[in-house]
């Protein structure tokens, strides 16, 4: 599922026929602001004026565990490509995932580091 910014989410995998959509679109964006909090700019990338996105993918169990965290697409910066693997690290356990949606679900992120 890639997160836009602050916009819309959607699963990668199509959700299963008992899975609610808003309940899961509803799930996702408060996945979003959760890692959303977590986020950091670098007081080094602020200083050196670095800004750019960071694809970030990883996995949540249906106990709410977060993990395989990687990185998909750079931002261009390693400073801000740590910063975005670091908030989705800090979420550590979302919520469980809603009833129907499986064992796990899979979650790609952007995260955009921008100055004003």
């Amino acid at each position: 599922a890639v997160i836009p910014p602050a916009e819309h989410v959607t699963p990668q995998d199509a959700p299963s026929e008992t899975l609610d959509t808003d309940l899961m679109a509803d799930y996702q964006d408060r996945l979003r602001a959760a890692i959303e909090r977590e986020k950091r700019y670098p007081r080094l990338a602020v200083r050196q004026q670095l800004q750019g996105i960071a694809l970030v993918g990883f996995r949540v169990l249906d106990d709410g565990r977060v993990e395989a965290i990687r990185l998909i697409d750079s931002s261009g910066h390693n400073l801000l490509d740590e910063a975005a693997l670091a908030a989705v690290r800090q979420v550590g356990r979302a919520q469980p995932l809603p009833a129907g949606a499986g064992p796990f679900r899979d979650f790609e992120i952007a995260l955009e580091f921008k100055l004003f």
